[in-house]
């Protein structure tokens, strides 16, 4: 018991944060691992598309009346889903010309003139 004792005056007066991380980590008895995400199915998710619809089918079905009145919430079914996205040519130069015109410019080819945010 003197020794546990001495252990945590040690950590205290060392006065690191990372220390204390390192002394509460050690001493953790509870270490569980983060359960899998199941389906109304019970069905285990594992694309990051699925456990989202999962999370927010969930959340949105929670609602409890705190005035009296529950909020309206559309399902996933009602929302468009992104497919695709076109990018053209000239949406890339006018990104590009955008960002020459940042005053950062990158130290190894700055002769190139390439901004910070590309190199």
């Amino acid at each position: 018991m003197q020794q546990e004792i001495s252990d945590e005056e040690k950590v205290i007066s060392a006065d690191n944060l990372g220390a204390f991380y390192n002394f509460v980590n050690k001493h953790i008895s509870n270490r569980n691992s983060i359960t899998a995400i199941n389906d109304c199915n019970e069905a285990v998710l594992s694309d990051s598309a699925d456990i989202a619809n999962a999370f927010s089918n969930y959340f949105s079905a929670t609602g409890v009346p705190s005035n009296g009145h529950i909020p309206q919430c559309t399902t996933n079914e009602d929302i468009d889903k992104l497919t695709c996205i076109d990018v053209l040519e000239s949406d890339i130069i006018i990104a590009i010309t955008k960002l020459t015109r940042s005053p950062a410019i990158a130290e190894g080819p700055r002769d190139a003139g390439v901004p910070v945010e590309i190199w």
